[in-house]
């Protein structure tokens, strides 16, 4: 009996040792304004777009981490997929009359995370459990998409402003959306930091992170600087 029990904790050590780092998905909600200045009520001719965006933002990542750097040292690495609900109004003027058509949509959001983090203060149970307080930094990359006038001109394939507006009031493609990003994308960049929670159970390990994003500010700016908070879970590898 007293051997099966060694055997036990040893494989228990083991797996609770072995893991170099992991990788995991998370659930994220930011507050986030998108500041475009003149941008966010666009004319074309006849046809003028606005929208109103409501601060928040939700999505999730996928991330992967290294933890067994010397010093309680780990990177990591996160792709962040956002959205937000917007209120975007469409007003078309010609001789006759002002047409105006308020629908919902959405502003889009991809984002890459670079992240050095350290552990401040551990607190575990002898081989079956970590918990561990960090605090860390890195830089970021981000493509917005936004409703605008070029946008619907490419998911509706058209650049007549009368059928444009009349393509406008049926529901966005999302296949289109997602094929009009990279010709309609708002780039920005910018550092952050953040604070968090990492408990681990042998290979599992959950995670609560607050982060600031710091945007580094430029006429092409899609958003501003922002607050987030994530949860997520990862597995060890």
């Amino acid at each position: 009996m007293n051997c099966i029990k060694n055997k036990l904790y040893i494989l228990l050590l083991i797996a609770y040792a072995f893991p170099l780092g992991g990788i995991g998905f998370s659930l994220q909600n930011n507050i986030v304004a998108y500041d475009f200045n003149e941008t966010s009520s666009e004319a074309v001719g006849d046809l003028n777009l606005s929208f109103q965006d409501n601060g928040l933002e939700q999505g999730f990542n996928f991330f992967i981490y290294f933890d067994a750097l010397p010093l309680d040292f780990a990177i990591e690495y996160s792709k962040e997929l956002k959205y937000q609900e917007l209120s975007t109004t469409l007003t078309y003027v010609n001789e006759l009359n002002t047409t105006i058509l308020t629908n919902p949509s959405y502003a889009g959001r991809v984002s890459d995370y670079f992240t050095v983090r350290k552990d401040l203060m551990d607190l575990s149970i002898p081989i079956l459990a970590k918990v561990a307080l960090s605090v860390g930094g890195g830089f970021n990359t981000h493509k917005s998409i936004i409703p605008s006038i070029s946008l619907l001109n490419d998911i509706y394939d058209t650049d007549n402003l009368n059928d444009l507006f009349s393509a406008a009031e049926q529901a966005w493609d999302s296949d289109a959306v997602y094929d009009a990003l990279n010709d309609n994308s708002m780039d920005a960049t910018g550092l952050h930091i953040q604070c968090g929670v990492q408990a681990k159970v042998l290979m599992l390990s959950a995670f609560i992170t607050a982060k600031y994003t710091f945007i580094t500010k430029d006429k092409n700016n899609s958003i501003d600087s922002f607050p987030g908070f994530t949860v997520g879970l990862a597995y060890g590898l």
